[in-house]
């Protein structure tokens, strides 16, 4: 006969159940009912009423708890409660309290030194809105850190920190380097349309959009008006970077104009810190970026000038007159180096010769198209190599706002190549897929009540392809997690 719950046990289950041992629900409900039991004798003799919420109507005990008196005798109780009580442990979490990402990492035989997991397609991130229109990357399995200037500084001392890639990469290396240098990164949203006013403040009511005629380094429309007249808009961006922006520590090694064939165009760039950021053991961190464009699998090659080596003493100036002679030359292909991308990282390549060695390496295709199986496993082992093998990192990053027929292959046969040679894969187009959905060259649903889908797009895309700065801020503190983690004090 089956037991029902009210079922009176007999004898033998009845010294049975009292003889094993006491769950936690047990427990906790037995340490509740002993500590009201103590605690209403101890009020009672301290002529402390102690009032009885009865009944089990959750409406009745609610009308009972707003009756008159009720707030002061609760507010009572909690004081005798902290005058007599020391706490002695924490209650162990509950399983929505994530661990933090860096406590994850850190541990000499974690699984999870590397992070690799930060990116996995199978661990969902999540994007919680700010009160400025912006939103924080948020990853589901750990609390990420939010590393401060110093940190980066710190972490990235002794190391060369390498982008390749399309604009998208470019903009996050400056990003990064904004952050290095300046203390933290670019406003998070761009100059105010000439005309209006910043529409974007923070929980305390101050503006995150650019100053007032200070043009957003993550984003070029923003240099279209400051610009002086009869200027170029995009030599003057690059001038700006590699003259004043970041105080002569960046060389820009390139040249650029609107409207400038892409073949044409070299846009190399190396940014070393100020020595106040370097100590007897650590040397200052170093950043570069060289520029990839060129359709799948037939590139532009590697091409620029020469670095001089003025980022080293902060003493970088592009001036107009080597602007104009890079145009000539650029013009009639007159590139100080030019080679193919895989020679050109592989052993006696331009890159190894022009930079100062690289022990970070991150390889990116944006919107150009992924790489065929075939130039995919001779690249992957010539990164693995310039980036000093097994004493450094190698990367190859997916493309945020990808395609799928970008991602496919990406996600295929170049993350096999990639992972068989050693590198680091990171799916940045996993962090970024639930942008996918709005990109610009999707359709637009039909509007609903007063609002649009492209009101949530111009706070992601400030154009058909670009992200918002607020978003390279948000990969470039994920990337840090990455790098840094398990490193860090």
């Amino acid at each position: 006969m089956m037991m029902t719950r009210n079922s009176r046990m007999a004898p033998r289950e009845s010294q049975e159940a009292l003889s094993r041992p006491m769950c936690n629900v047990d427990r906790i409900l037995l340490c509740c009912v002993l500590l009201v039991f103590v605690l209403s004798h101890t009020l009672e003799l301290k002529g402390i009423m102690v009032p009885v919420l009865g009944g089990s109507d959750p409406a009745t005990v609610q009308q009972q708890l707003a009756a008159p008196g009720m707030p002061a005798t609760v507010n009572q109780i909690t004081q005798e409660i902290r005058a007599t009580t020391t706490v002695t442990s924490q209650l162990p979490p509950t399983k929505d309290d994530k661990p933090s990402c860096r406590s994850l990492m850190k541990g000499p035989n974690s699984p999870y030194r590397d992070g690799a997991f930060l990116t996995r397609r199978s661990l969902p991130v999540a994007w919680i809105p700010r009160v400025d229109g912006s939103r924080e990357l948020q990853h589901s399995m750990c609390t990420l850190h939010r590393y401060t200037a110093d940190e980066a500084r710190h972490c990235l001392a002794n190391h060369h920190l390498n982008f390749i890639g399309d604009s998208l990469t470019r903009y996050q290396f400056v990003s990064l380097v904004h952050l290095i240098h300046k203390g933290k990164y670019p406003p998070r949203w761009g100059l105010p349309f000439p005309g209006e006013r910043c529409k974007h403040q923070d929980e305390r009511g101050v503006g995150t959009c650019s100053p007032p005629g200070d043009a957003n380094v993550n984003k070029e429309q923003d240099w279209q008006t400051v610009t002086p007249e009869g200027a170029d808009e995009w030599m003057h961006f690059m001038r700006a970077l590699g003259t004043f922006v970041f105080d002569g520590y960046m060389e820009a090694a390139g040249v650029r104009i609107k409207d400038f064939p892409f073949e044409k165009i070299a846009e190399n760039y190396i940014y070393v810190a100020p020595a106040i950021y370097s100590t007897a053991n650590k040397t200052r961190p170093i950043l570069s970026y060289q520029q990839e464009l060129g359709w799948a699998n037939n590139p532009t090659p590697i091409h620029g000038f020469h670095y001089t080596g003025c980022a080293f003493k902060g003493m970088c100036q592009f001036t107009s007159a080597m602007a104009r002679e890079r145009l000539i030359r650029a013009n009639r292909n007159e590139f100080d180096f030019e080679q193919d991308f895989i020679e050109a990282i592989g052993p006696n390549g331009v890159l190894r010769r022009e930079l100062p060695p690289v022990d970070i390496a991150i390889y990116n295709r944006g919107y150009w198209g992924a790489l065929e199986k075939e130039r995919a496993e001779k690249i992957m082992p010539n990164l693995h190599s310039f980036s000093q093998g097994e004493n450094g990192r190698c990367f190859f990053k997916t493309s945020t706002g990808g395609h799928d027929w970008v991602l496919e292959p990406e996600r295929t046969h170049v993350q096999d190549a990639t992972w068989s040679n050693g590198c680091g894969f990171l799916d940045f187009a996993h962090l970024t897929a639930d942008f996918n959905t709005i990109y610009w060259q999707n359709k637009l649903p039909p509007r609903q009540m007063d609002g649009h889908v492209n009101d949530e797009r111009d706070t992601i895309f400030w154009d058909p392809v670009h992200l918002q700065p607020w978003v390279n801020e948000e990969l470039n503190n994920m990337l840090l997690n990455v790098l840094c983690n398990a490193h860090m004090p």
